[in-house]
């Protein structure tokens, strides 16, 4: 059966924020091409990876809907279908009446229960990605290093040096040439850039002199 509609969750809203207004609007414009005409957004899309975890929740929602299809399907037949029925129950002008209204009630009551412990099984499948590994997807050259941020590496990055710099260290490690060639974790990386801007700072002392660290000139080989 073709539904009419499909479900959008708060929760969403969350893992995609951070995207630019150009990346939000390719990417509610594939989720409605992919509901209408089933079409999937190209890799290259700016907004493909987030649209992969939304494809994955609209997949579960079809198994849950189709479930319930089916269960309804099977109440009708059970209540067309008894043996023991009276002209009135075998030509019923509501089938919701055609059999014992206790057995009625306790028969939905089952079917409800069944259908939130599936909920919740499918539920638990479900890994909402961290708004830096999103940001990360749609970095070319970054999104290439072999190991890439873990939910864990996203939330210590961020305690430890701060959003504004984690995202500003992404962006130039996707401008460094030969970037993926000289690393091979994103987490150490931004860690380590992190490191070596934060001692590149002026230091105030009690008697209010400044004194500026005199640093050599860090090169990408260094790190």
């Amino acid at each position: 059966m073709v539904r009419e509609s499909f479900l959008l969750y708060k929760s969403f809203y969350e893992p995609i924020k951070s995207l630019s207004l150009e990346a939000k609007g390719a990417l509610l414009e594939a989720i409605y091409e992919y509901q209408v005409s089933g079409v999937e957004p190209p890799n290259t899309s700016p907004a493909y990876m987030a649209f992969l975890f939304f494809k994955n929740q609209f997949r579960l929602d079809d198994i849950k809907y189709n479930e319930t299809c089916e269960a309804n399907k099977k109440n009708i037949g059970k209540r067309w279908n008894k043996k023991n029925t009276n002209l009135y129950e075998r030509i019923p002008s509501d089938t919701k009446h055609t059999y014992n209204e206790k057995e009625n009630v306790t028969e939905k009551e089952n079917e409800k229960e069944k259908e939130k412990e599936n909920v919740n099984e499918k539920e638990k499948d479900i890994v909402i990605p961290h708004s830096l590994q999103l940001f990360v997807k749609n970095l070319k050259e970054v999104s290439r290093i072999k190991t890439q941020l873990t939910a864990e590496n996203c939330q210590t990055l961020i305690s430890n040096h701060g959003e504004e710099m984690v995202k500003e260290i992404l962006l130039a490690m996707e401008n460094t040439k030969g970037i993926t060639n000289k690393y091979t974790s994103v987490y150490l990386t931004i860690n380590s850039w992190a490191l070596r801007r934060k001692s590149d700072v002026r230091i105030t002392d009690p008697g209010a002199t400044q004194i500026k660290r005199t640093l050599k000139p860090i090169t990408h080989d260094q790190l």
